[in-house]
């Protein structure tokens, strides 16, 4: 309790007492109107002796309590703030519109159609958030995306209405999911794309199962269509008056997708952002297995990392993954745990992917191969040019302009000038799909 001084006296009657205690809560009232209180057992201070000597003890102090300078509750105008929210939404709304043709299906500049639910039959559900449709019209199947954002996610929106200018932005390349066009049912936006057979997880897994590796040859194939794609999105594009870059974000076996006919393509854009003059961003996205060690490191509200080396980073651990038909870390600790909590499942991968070196990895990929009895000897060989590339990949990644030195490497030199590779992926596909 605080203390301060104040004399009393110890002969003071106890009437003198209540005349005084009286007094008291008479200025405390009148203080309170003046901007601070007293503490009730307060006592002013009182000049008295005994025995010609003054005494001096002890007391509480005077506490003064600022006073608010506006009430607590302050009334809030609830029409004026929903109509606020109404101009927002319809303002980013509109943005989304001039993107592209809305509720129309664009497979191409002649085949166009109006887009309506009547004429999807859906075929499959392929995610959460993605099912398969079969559309009449055109008589082509094709991917849908729902998603649905509240009006007061604005920071969701901003995202959803990115994701939707990159694809309509990346829509000519052929090594990026085709985008068709976007739509509105019952309240969702609907993302129309190209319907592909499967992922590289699905691809790796097949193969693993069947031959016990992934052949070199289709596996450095895939290296070089996924790496052209990579280059496609961080090729300058010319946007709202800016030259811009695309980093992916996401980059991991489950959105690299694949088909019958043999091609491989990049997908999934919804973590993906411009880069503006540099490479540097701030924003914590993608899926915690591939991530870059230095992004556990970043305070998001200060430090930026580099989102084209992460983007390499991400790209090496999905080659790694390939070859050993799992990731390249020990996740044998998480296997047997509950980890229902995020910020220790959190911990934990951070722990598992920052207790390896690159050379860690590489070297687990090479005693794969080195030791793998269902590889001939020009199979292990050929996995030679791959372990190099994964070696460039971990060493140039934060190189100025690190795709042009990931271009340089054997692999892709050699891979690259294989223009009728598909046949490839067709023919394992039908062999052991």
């Amino acid at each position: 309790m605080a203390q301060g001084f104040f004399q009393i006296s110890i002969t003071e009657e106890s009437k003198k007492n209540a005349d005084l205690s009286q007094k008291t809560k008479i200025e405390m009232q009148g203080r309170e109107n003046d901007g601070y209180i007293e503490e009730e057992n307060s006592t002013p201070e009182q000049k008295c002796t005994t025995n010609d000597t003054q005494v001096l003890l002890p007391g509480p102090s005077r506490v003064q309590r600022p006073r608010p300078t506006r009430p607590f509750f302050t009334k809030i105008d609830i029409t004026r703030l929903e109509e606020s929210r109404r101009q927002n939404l319809a303002s980013h709304s509109s943005k989304i519109s001039d993107l592209v043709e809305e509720d129309w299906l664009a497979f191409s500049e002649d085949e166009k159609y109006p887009f309506s639910m009547d004429d999807m039959a859906q075929i499959k559900i392929l995610d959460h958030r993605v099912s398969s449709y079969y559309h009449a019209p055109s008589e082509r199947k094709i991917a849908i995306k729902f998603f649905t954002v509240r009006q007061d996610e604005w920071r969701n929106l901003e995202k959803r209405k990115r994701e939707i200018e990159i694809n309509a932005i990346l829509k000519h390349s052929k090594k990026v999911v085709e985008f068709y066009g976007i739509a509105r049912n019952n309240g969702q936006v609907l993302l129309c794309m190209e319907l592909m057979d499967g992922s590289l997880t699905q691809l790796y897994t097949m193969l693993h199962r069947s031959l016990g590796y992934c052949p070199p040859d289709l596996l450095a194939y895939i290296i070089v269509e996924v790496l052209d794609a990579l280059i496609y999105c961080d090729s300058q594009v010319f946007h709202e008056n800016e030259h811009k870059r695309i980093a992916h974000r996401d980059i991991k076996p489950h959105n690299i997708l694949i088909n019958q006919k043999g091609q491989v393509k990049l997908a999934d854009f919804g973590e993906a952002v411009f880069l503006i003059n540099n490479s540097l961003t701030s924003t914590f996205a993608g899926t915690l297995w591939y991530l870059a060690p230095e992004r556990f490191d970043q305070n998001e509200a200060k430090d930026k990392y580099r989102a084209t080396s992460s983007d390499i980073w991400s790209f090496a651990i999905t080659i790694c993954e390939m070859i050993l038909g799992e990731l390249p870390y020990n996740t044998k600790e998480l296997e047997n745990t509950s980890l229902s909590d995020d910020f220790i499942r959190y911990t934990r991968v951070k722990h598992c992917i920052k207790s390896l070196s690159p050379y860690d990895i590489i070297k687990r990929c090479y005693d794969f191969v080195l030791s793998n009895e269902n590889m001939v000897d020009e199979e292990k060989e050929e996995y030679g040019l791959i372990l190099d590339f994964l070696k460039i990949c971990f060493d140039n990644r934060f190189a100025e302009k690190p795709y042009d030195e990931l271009k340089k490497a054997d692999l892709y030199q050699k891979y690259s000038e294989e223009n009728d590779y598909d046949y490839v992926i067709e023919g394992m596909l039908n062999k052991y799909g």
